[in-house]
């Protein structure tokens, strides 16, 4: 089997690359297909490109086929316009407003999509559009020929780059934009069908009727007596809502009495299969579970599925609607009980820490060594802002704060004690702390001193700010880091720092490992890092002296080169 040889690295990143045959050439209109694997890991990039090959295998062998009609295409490309308008739209509706930093951020961002695509449709890359078009083909209901594919692939990436305009726009206050590529014209229907859509998806008043023993209305009712007596949290809502949504879509929204083992057994079973990504991509979005397990498997198994932990926190909503179902005497017994799970890992296990080489690689790309200009971070230039985007990661890795921590910090938190400077971890409203051994003193590494964080300290107090970072809160649970977490994802991907298991949480394991390496008691740690220390170390560790602090988290070095360019601004 071919694969491995067509495998060739560009800036970190792995791509496919195949010859065309020389007789198909002037056919295709080129001389070779490239693309990116999206991935830096040589034996899932060897996987992707097999299936690459045999892809092209196909489009070399369908070249003779006939084209897809005027009416299917102009189908697929309204309906993905439509979409892209739809959620926006919506967005817009029930999302907070944004701040006016916030609104440029978006805009430069939106530019630098708009450019990626302009430049990959005029190369022919077509990679960007190849899930959406799964999505297109089964929906459309067709047979359709490997030409004819590559031919969706296109339109799509010409209705998207004119999505994206339409987007700026919105985005700039103006919502008459009309497309310009003339595949897209003749849809002038596209915005009664958004207004539609939009009003259809919002949720209504009406409260449902607690007599009824459906799931989708039971589940309402047990939603409301929930968020009544405050047993859950608006994350934990939000999530247990997605899981009655899944098991009407599964098993039919049926009377909780007629649910049984076997419904349940078709549930899990339902749940393992579907792609950990089924929520969040954008081509799975309106569909049902079985549509996205058909197309799920044009990806030839090559994604990750739902986790066992995420598994099991679907089964647990659904048993905790069934144990309130039976004392309110709609259901008569809990189906979702019995099951076994594979072993998850456990948490130290499930997150990785920052190896130090990709600690030294990280803090070598643009944001901290000058970037393009505020809203292009992840393009190299002349500009070191030293912002919320270039002190979060530092401050994590020097203190093992976490991201909620460190993003709500107000000026009054950073503030000397015994002659040294501290970061006051309190629960003083509005902050929120993950539980009681949470509050804590962490001394500030004399590394973020010299890099100037104690400079940003004192400018903001003059300013007259009351936060250290401009952040809005965001999300289910309303946390100052939303934004920043996003963004943080997807500069890791931007400069080929991806991979599965490190994310920004992973900066608290490497502070706590740099710690152990160093021979810091444990005690220690566990005071620095809002532990609860077990046995009976616990009972003679409190109190730690500052020195003992300060010396704990100075032991926290690794390689890195800090040589600031000309160019520096704090904001």
């Amino acid at each position: 089997m071919k694969g491995s040889s067509n495998v060739v690295r560009r800036g970190g990143w792995l791509h496919f690359r195949r010859r065309v045959p020389q007789h198909l050439t002037g056919r295709l209109g080129r001389r070779e297909i490239t693309g990116s694997l999206k991935t830096c890991d040589h034996r899932l990039g060897r996987l992707r490109s097999k299936y690459l090959y045999i892809r092209t295998e196909a489009l070399f062998a369908a070249l003779e086929s006939k084209m897809l009609s005027d009416d299917d295409v102009a189908k697929i490309v309204s309906e993905f316009y439509a979409v892209v308008a739809q959620i926006d739209n919506l967005n817009r509706l029930t999302a907070p407003p944004l701040t006016v930093d916030e609104q440029a951020a978006q805009l430069l961002d939106l530019a630098d999509h708009r450019e990626l695509l302009k430049s990959e449709l005029g190369r022919g890359d077509y990679t960007f559009a190849s899930l959406a078009a799964s999505v297109a083909i089964a929906k459309l209901g067709k047979e359709v020929s490997a030409l004819e594919r590559r031919q969706i692939e296109q339109v799509l990436m010409r209705a998207g780059l004119d999505a994206t305009k339409n987007v700026e726009a919105r985005l700039s206050g103006d919502f008459g934009y009309s497309p310009a590529d003339a595949l897209l014209q003749p849809r002038r229907r596209v915005e009664a069908e958004e207004r539609i859509a939009v009003t259809s998806a919002l949720p209504t008043s009406k409260q449902p009727s607690r007599k009824s023993a459906i799931i989708s209305q039971a589940s309402e009712v047990f939603l409301a007596h929930q968020t009544k007596d405050r047993i859950w949290d608006a994350q934990t809502l939000s999530q247990a809502r997605k899981t009655y949504s899944l098991l009407v879509d599964v098993c039919g929204d049926g009377d909780l009495m007629q649910i049984g083992r076997k419904e349940a057994r078709a549930f899990k079973e339902t749940l393992q299969d579907l792609p950990a990504d089924y929520g969040k991509a954008a081509l799975f979005r309106g569909l049902r579970t079985s549509e996205i397990l058909s197309i799920d498997k044009q990806r030839e198994g090559l994604f990750e599925r739902l986790s066992t932990r995420t598994v099991k926190r679907h089964f647990s909503a659904a048993s905790a609607l069934w144990r309130w179902a039976i004392i309110e005497d709609i259901a008569s017994e809990n189906p979702f009980l019995g099951f076994a799970f594979p072993s998850a890992l456990r948490a130290n296990e499930q997150r990785d820490m920052w190896l130090d080489e990709e600690l030294e690689r990280l803090f070598e790309t643009p944001v901290w060594t000058g970037s393009h200009s505020a809203g292009r971070r992840s393009i190299a230039g002349d500009h070191i802002i030293k912002d919320e985007r270039y002190w979060l990661p530092l401050i994590a890795v020097y203190s093992g704060l976490r991201q909620e921590e460190i993003a709500q910090l107000h000026l009054e938190d950073i503030r000397r004690v015994e002659g040294y400077w501290i970061f006051d971890i309190n629960a003083k409203p509005p902050r929120k702390l993950k539980n009681r051994n949470a509050v804590r003193k962490v001394p500030v590494h004399t590394q973020l001193i010299s890099l100037g964080l104690m400079k940003l300290v004192s400018e903001r107090k003059e300013a007259g700010q009351t936060f250290l970072f401009d952040f809005t809160p965001g999300g289910a649970d309303q946390r100052f880091g939303h934004a920043f977490s996003k963004w943080f994802t997807r500069y890791r991907r931007d400069v080929g720092l991806y991979r599965k298991g490190l994310d920004f949480h992973s900066f608290r394991h490497t502070a706590t490992t740099l710690m152990q390496r160093a021979g810091v008691p444990i005690s220690a740690i566990d005071e620095l890092t809002g532990h609860a220390t077990p046995g009976e170390t616990a009972r003679y560790s409190h109190g730690l002296s500052m020195e003992q602090l300060v010396a704990g988290i100075e032991a926290i070095d690794f390689r890195v080169r800090w040589a600031p360019k000309p160019s520096e601004a704090s904001r």
